[in-house]
């Protein structure tokens, strides 16, 4: 099996940091991959499981890394990855985060027995107050989807997360994905654009929670403007209008998380509570697909990366 070796070196001296990862962790298992990053499963000391993701210097900014790393260092919110330290070699950085043991929140939606419009509404008020938090602090998260929110372990009643905050260096760096919101716009500044994305794809997770399937670009605002539409049979009018208010194409026309947040759906008002049969059973082959393309990056991901850090002698 071809391998994949991430050199241990010196540091480059793009960070304040002291130490080697190696000098205190020891790292296995490759076990996830994104567009720019790898992370391994990790051992802290001996004892501690966590998590550690490695980025390609090339696909990071010099200039912001250290400002980017000194604020992700101070987050701390219950629903939110931690991450605890950060090392760096030459051709990479390290970040050493929470190790999270759960199944994704789809998965989980897909065994439960009763799913409704008020269950979705608590866990999208969740994710869009953990957003505030970050965004309160002038940080945009930029890879809101089902795949970066996972429950903290395999207990029934454990923390919802949300992962993977990202250190690229720009919107137009970052991966291009389904989830992606639509062209800049000359209204606002580059900021102010990172943090409405954020809005537009918890649009997409809220509209994938509510209707079982990611419509296609094409498809979208045929399917919220079409009010008789058979999607919406089951869903109630305050959670259309949310959608269609965070999936508004032009992002100074998109609403903000503050006020998502203050919509009447979020809060439960005309909220439904029968349960989403069509919704679910369609959740089901949609988590059916995505574990299918799943296993084939992680072929490919397998076929290319090591199986362990090692210091290089």
């Amino acid at each position: 099996m071809a391998t994949e070796q991430i050199n241990i070196e010196e540091t480059s001296n793009w960070l304040r940091t002291e130490g080697k990862l190696e000098d205190s962790y020891i790292v296995g298992v490759l076990i996830g991959r994104g567009a720019f990053s790898m992370v391994f499963k990790c051992l802290y000391k001996g004892k501690t499981e966590r998590a550690c993701k490695v980025y390609d210097k090339m696909n990071l900014d010099k200039n912001r890394i250290q400002e980017q790393i000194n604020s992700l260092l101070k987050l701390e919110h219950p629903n939110l990855i931690q991450i605890h330290e950060v090392y760096e070699t030459d051709k990479n950085v390290q970040l050493i985060c929470d190790l999270v043991k759960g199944e994704e929140l789809l998965e989980r939606v897909e065994k439960c027995s009763y799913y409704s419009e008020r269950h979705i509404a608590a866990i999208i008020n969740l994710v869009l107050s953990v957003l505030q938090y970050l965004h309160d602090k002038g940080i945009a998260h930029g890879a809101v989807c089902p795949e970066n929110l996972n429950y903290e372990s395999e207990n029934p009643k454990a923390n919802l997360k949300l992962s993977d905050l990202s250190l690229y260096k720009s919107v137009k760096s970052s991966p291009t994905s389904y989830y992606s919101a639509p062209d800049f716009d000359s209204k606002l500044t580059l900021k102010e654009i990172q943090l409405a994305s954020d809005v537009w794809n918890t649009g997409m997770v809220t509209y994938i929670m509510l209707c079982g399937f990611e419509p296609s670009p094409n498809e979208l605002y045929k399917y919220l403007e079409d009010q008789d539409e058979d999607t919406w049979t089951d869903i109630s009018p305050d959670a259309r209008d949310l959608l269609i208010k965070m999936l508004q194409p032009i992002p100074s026309e998109r609403i903000t998380i503050s006020k998502a947040l203050d919509h009447p759906w979020i809060h439960g008002t005309n909220v439904r509570s029968t349960h989403l049969t069509t919704t679910h059973s369609r959740i089901k082959h949609f988590n059916a697909r995505r574990k299918l393309k799943a296993t084939a990056h992680a072929i490919i991901a397998t076929q290319r990366a090591m199986t362990i850090i090692r210091p290089q002698r």
